[in-house]
């Protein structure tokens, strides 16, 4: 039975400590070296940096083996504007040799960049180019998965892990007074230990005033005793983010995306209104959450197979919803504009009208972003999830 190394603990728990931020250092204040402190002040410097957080911060990481940059993301945590945007992106050999790996590297370089983006309007998940929407009052997609993985859990629900975060399982080693992104820093290395007794060597920059994680370094530990890891070896920089060095930039297009998000009067497969029709249901009609002044020319509703991760299948046919109303291959749609606002609005609704015969599934195609909106999580978040395993929250 293999643990979860602390070090991914550590890195995720620091990463969200840091935020989740986009955008290049900026100005911190004075350059000048602070004095020297001793480890024990060092120790409980950290542990306040980790737990007294500002209401915006971010992070940006990276994790690095033989010069390939095997994983790095970006994020942004604005709290006073319950906004959060992250992404993600691995190559493709970082899968290689992964004990207990679930995807291989094909798919995972399929899947491409990830991006995550939670607001009051409703939370959003980018991978392929298929975004899957829900809304705000429910888990984010990313959060989505904190119950079943433990990585996830670190991002998403820090709070528990800051909960055991403390002095007494810090032991710093020596402490250098030095600068960080023009800011004087002191630079510390320490070891972390566990509960279950399991420790990780581990580099941190810490700013003084205020009391803020400015920069964490460590090498990431073997995972399994035949030394089959890629990942072992591999350098985990995590860059904390703070004040004016802070820049929260969502693609349009995801803002978009929360702007089409609807409800299905029953479930569908995967989230993307696809199966049998049930005759005492009736027809599969789709209501939509939001008013985003989406013009109804710029949606199309695709009728066709669902696509699995990695793929670029074209539908059978597709209808802009200013259409209104086609019928073709088994399947009839019906787009009815409520308000007669010639936009996407709140009430507006979508009908799918399937025969006996026809398993079409039907999603919806921004043609300004060029995205596929689809509810919920959907077959793509379980590939994602998958990953998620493989890289980040390996099970013990």
């Amino acid at each position: 039975m293999q643990k979860r190394p602390l070090l991914l603990t550590i890195t995720l728990v620091a990463a969200f400590l840091a935020g989740c931020a986009e955008g290049g250092p900026g100005g911190l204040g004075d350059a000048t070296p602070p004095a020297q402190i001793s480890n024990d002040a060092a120790a409980a410097l950290f542990s306040q940096a980790a737990t007294d957080l500002p209401d915006r911060y971010g992070v940006v990481l990276t994790a690095t083996k033989n010069e390939t940059e095997l994983m790095s993301g970006e994020a942004v945590f604005d709290e006073p504007a319950r906004t959060s945007y992250f992404t993600m992106s691995f190559d493709p050999s970082l899968m290689e040799g992964a004990s207990g790996g679930s995807v291989d590297g094909e798919t995972l370089e399929q899947l491409g960049e990830i991006a995550m983006y939670a607001s009051p309007s409703g939370n959003a998940m980018l991978v392929n180019g298929t975004v899957m929407v829900t809304p705000p009052d429910e888990d984010s997609p990313f959060a989505g998965a904190a119950e079943e993985q433990d990585g996830f859990q670190a991002l998403a629900q820090p709070d528990e892990l800051l909960a055991g975060f403390n002095e007494e399982n810090i032991t710093v080693h020596s402490v250098v007074p030095t600068t960080l992104r023009g800011k004087g820093a002191l630079k510390v290395d320490a070891t972390f230990t566990d509960e279950d007794g399991e420790s990780q060597d581990v580099t941190v920059w810490l700013f003084q005033d205020p009391a803020r994680v400015g920069r964490l370094e460590m090498v990431a530990p073997m995972e399994d005793e035949d030394g089959d890891d890629t990942f072992a070896g591999a350098v985990l920089a995590i860059d904390m983010l703070y004040d004016d060095e802070v820049e929260l930039v969502v693609p349009a297009g995801l803002e978009r995306a929360l702007g089409l998000r609807w409800e299905s009067n029953r479930e569908s497969f995967g989230g993307f209104g696809f199966g049998e029709e049930d005759e005492e249901q009736g027809p599969e009609v789709w209501t939509f959450q939001s008013s985003g002044g989406i013009a109804l020319s710029e949606v199309l509703a695709e009728v066709g197979m669902p696509s699995s991760p990695g793929e670029s299948v074209e539908p059978e046919w597709t209808m802009p919803l200013s259409e209104g109303s086609k019928t073709e291959g088994g399947v009839t749609l019906a787009f009815e504009d409520v308000d007669g606002d010639g936009t996407v609005s709140v009430g507006d609704t979508l009908t799918i009208t399937r025969d006996e015969n026809s398993y079409a599934a039907v999603t919806l195609m921004d043609t300004v972003s060029g995205y596929r909106i689809v509810p919920g999580l959907g077959v793509l978040f379980a590939a994602l999830a998958l990953a998620g395993v493989a890289l980040l929250a390996r099970r013990r």
